[in-house]
């Protein structure tokens, strides 16, 4: 996609959330999207080839959240292998499933911003 000014935020017409307000202009860079959202096998991947311990792939305030964890805060490595706590309890970690991008799950724009680094690679 061709960066360049763009307008984002809630218009005045319609309901939006207050976090959506107000509409404004915002430079992108030029960037592309995924054609598919990341698995947990591919970011567990990411996460056993160091990403958590490399500053290069995250931005500073993402660098000093990552520095104190050693995985997304849901997931658990333990005798049987990986887990994350769900909504629904513990569960195996199901490497085919994306990552769930909320909070609830355990991660943040910071673990987002990694997710460009994995599909980048």
């Amino acid at each position: 996609m061709a960066g360049g000014v763009v307008a984002i935020g809630a218009g005045s017409q319609g309901f939006c959330f207050d976090d959506e307000l107000s509409r404004h202009n915002e430079y992108l860079q030029p960037h592309s999207l995924a054609s598919r959202l990341v698995t947990n096998g591919e970011y567990l991947q990411f996460l056993e080839n160091g990403g958590y311990r490399d500053p290069r792939l995250w931005l500073s305030e993402g660098w000093d959240w990552i520095r104190a964890i050693a995985c997304p805060i849901y997931w658990i490595k333990d005798q049987t292998g990986w887990r994350e706590f769900t909504l629904a309890g513990m569960r195996t970690l199901d490497l085919n499933l994306p990552v769930a991008h909320s909070a609830a799950a355990g991660r943040n724009q910071n673990d987002i911003r990694a997710d460009v680094a994995i599909v980048a690679e």
